[in-house]
């Protein structure tokens, strides 16, 4: 390698190495993050081939009596579903709750895991019923 190729390799490593501090100095934001505050218009299908009605699910800060970092509610659900972002590193070395792409739900009745998209925009769901009844959600930010 060549005095310049050198020279341009230093600038390179001098440039991720600001890019990092400047992400840990800020912090990444959260799957929560990037939703909070949103509402989103769900198509469901499900495993029974039975058709559903869209559905408008709410993001809110969750209510005291939950460890969850949110809250998707429906219109026409008494219990909301307790979410938290996923995790983000390793097995061995687990960042709980870090994920800025993936989310966990549950309650009663069952729960889902969704992806946000990187524009904000829709989310994906995969629904499991605790009747043994699984589906998929394709939801789109209201506006």
């Amino acid at each position: 390698m060549d005095w310049k190729g050198i020279e341009i390799m230093k600038a390179l490593v001098l440039l991720v190495v600001g890019v990092l501090s400047v992400n840990s100095a800020f912090g990444a934001e959260s799957c929560f993050d990037r939703i909070r505050n949103k509402k989103f218009k769900c198509r469901l299908k499900f495993s029974d081939g039975v058709p559903r009605e869209p559905i408008v699910l709410e993001v809110q800060i969750p209510s005291s009596r939950t460890s969850a970092q949110f809250d998707f509610t429906t219109p026409d659900s008494d219990f909301p579903y307790s979410c938290s972002c996923g995790y983000t590193g390793t097995f061995d070395d687990p960042q709980f709750k870090q994920s800025t792409d993936t989310f966990f739900c549950g309650s009663l009745g069952g729960g889902f895991s969704g992806f946000i998209s990187p524009n904000n925009r829709n989310i994906t769901l995969e629904i499991s019923g605790a009747s043994g009844i699984y589906g998929v959600a394709s939801c789109k930010k209201k506006r």
